[in-house]
């Protein structure tokens, strides 16, 4: 057999195998039925918490409800498109929460001058902004730590540094606050967990949790000191680590 012959049936060859895989590529993707999925409507009242007297919303605060079960009602999409942004270079902690409208409110820190709290409408428009923070008495840097909690009355809970205070969460006008040092609190607050109509609870990090009148922020019941032991002394963070992330002095102090 010639050379000529050998190269003719070798090319014939590998021209045969590039037609029997393409052929049966594509019968292979004959035998695949179209897929029309219709996602059905979640069943009246699925969507909102059922967990409290929080608004009605799938999302109204940390980890979605008191048991912490960051369950999300709905269906995975297969792809996520951004379709705004803000606070664009700020630092967060905590992820948003949002009303029953899809507005949304986030905490974020900073220091002197910032705004830790915003709420944005569902097409990204600035709804309101918390107070720029001037000193401790203002919501300050320390509320990253907690996301913004609603409750069933256009109420939106929210501790910092040293108060816990009530919003009203369809303007952001500041409802009361309470100066924690006061009744015995020495460590920043985490989310709130909402507890009856009356009723919210925080937990702090000096291990104390407080159940306040909804209505007035005064201790409903003496603070529950929760057992435990001490931990290992803070140390300082190494340079950069925290660089423009809060501000400094409540890195030292925490």
């Amino acid at each position: 057999m010639t050379d000529c012959v050998w190269n003719l049936l070798k090319k014939s060859f590998v021209a045969f195998s590039v037609l029997f895989v393409t052929l049966n590529l594509a019968s292979c993707g004959s035998r695949i039925p179209t897929m029309n999925i219709e996602v059905a409507p979640l069943p009246p009242g699925s969507v909102a918490l059922n967990d409290g007297p929080y608004t009605e919303s799938p999302w109204p605060g940390a980890h979605r409800d008191t048991r912490n079960s960051d369950y999300v009602p709905y269906p995975s999409p297969d792809s996520i498109v951004p379709s705004w942004y803000a606070l664009e270079g700020e630092n967060f902690f905590m992820g948003p929460t949002v009303d029953a409208s899809g507005n949304v409110y986030v905490t974020s820190a900073g220091g002197p001058s910032r705004s830790h709290l915003h709420s944005f409408d569902r097409f990204g428009n600035l709804r309101w902004a918390s107070k720029p923070m001037e000193n401790l008495d203002d919501l300050d840097y320390a509320a990253f730590v907690s996301a913004p909690v609603l409750g069933d009355d256009d109420d939106l809970y929210l501790a910092d540094a040293n108060q816990l205070r009530r919003y009203r969460a369809s303007d952001g006008e500041k409802l009361w606050t309470i100066n924690l040092p006061e009744i015995g609190v020495n460590r920043i607050g985490f989310s709130a967990f909402i507890l009856t109509s009356d009723l919210v609870g925080y937990a702090f990090g000096d291990g104390n949790v407080g159940v306040f009148n909804r209505h007035n922020g005064s201790l409903a019941y003496p603070l529950l000191q929760l057992p435990g032991v001490k931990g290992p002394p803070s140390a300082i963070p190494p340079p950069g680590l925290f660089t423009g992330l809060v501000y400094e002095p409540f890195i030292r102090e925490t």
